[in-house]
């Protein structure tokens, strides 16, 4: 009988191993780096414009997802990527992030998961403010959270329909993206928020946004039932839905005593808890 115990593991050679990984991402890091830079050059980033991208961060996001295996948490991940893409996004083209709740910790924690600690974060008196700015800078981006009735009409200035052009001086604000993205690991607890930024910035087009003004014949369960109820409280309700604006206008737009005005305020890549049936 073989009575041998297994061979122990060399851990000084495996030590060696993790140094010689963490070693290479190093280096991988410090050629991003250098391709930003011939990026900027190609670019001309120094100028002024957004260079946040929902459309292909969204996709890089999924890609994370679906060729992730092992122990490592998924959320880790895509944290640490965010702080790559945010680090260097900053390198190209420098922006703020605005939101009346930046100094609460639980509403810190989801800005420093998304964007990154090399993103300035601006506590601003409301949420109008924080979208206004945006209109007004053209480079910055607004996070708006979405954890309580809403009791303010942020999206007041913003209405997608027809495109108007946005007054001189002014950029435009639109929404650009929804947070959380994918599926947040156990104990972590980030808020659902929106992001608004510049209306002339590229946003994915799976999911619209919609501002929708209450009746007194509104309501929520209703509401739900044509998308993904995101805010609703006596501002008025935001609605999610895979449909166009023609296609909600052409459903909601009969039942106008119900539903009130629908305007279209965005257009984001639809994050892992939107479920249009």
């Amino acid at each position: 009988m073989n009575t041998s115990s297994p061979a122990t593991p060399d851990l000084d050679a495996l030590r060696r191993q993790i140094d010689a990984v963490d070693s290479e991402i190093h280096g991988l890091l410090m050629r991003r780096a250098e391709v930003i830079e011939q990026l900027i050059a190609a670019k001309k980033l120094g100028e002024r414009g957004a260079a946040f991208r929902p459309g292909r961060e969204a996709a890089m996001m999924r890609a994370l997802q679906d060729r992730h295996a092992g122990p490592l948490p998924l959320s880790i991940v895509e944290h640490l990527w965010r702080e790559i893409i945010g680090t260097f996004t900053q390198l190209q083209a420098p922006y703020r992030v605005l939101s009346s709740r930046a100094e609460e910790p639980r509403v810190r924690d989801l800005l420093r998961y998304a964007f990154g600690f090399s993103a300035p974060l601006v506590a601003t008196d409301s949420d109008a403010e924080a979208v206004a700015t945006v209109a007004r800078t053209g480079t910055d981006l607004a996070v708006v959270v979405l954890d309580g009735p809403l009791e303010e009409r942020w999206w007041a200035e913003i209405d997608l329909t027809g495109e108007p052009a946005p007054e001189a001086g002014r950029h435009g604000a639109k929404v650009i993206a929804a947070l959380p993205f994918l599926p947040p690991m156990d104990g972590l607890d980030l808020p659902a928020a929106l992001i608004l930024g510049p209306a002339d910035v590229d946003a994915p087009t799976e999911a619209c946004v919609y501002a929708v003004s209450l009746t007194a014949q509104t309501s929520a369960s209703v509401l739900d039932s044509f998308g993904v109820l995101l805010g609703y409280g006596p501002a008025g309700a935001l609605l999610a839905s895979d449909r166009t604006p023609a296609e909600i206008n052409s459903v909601l737009a009969p039942a106008a005593a119900v539903f009130g005005t629908v305007t279209w305020i965005g257009n984001v890549a639809a994050p892992y808890n939107w479920t249009f049936g």
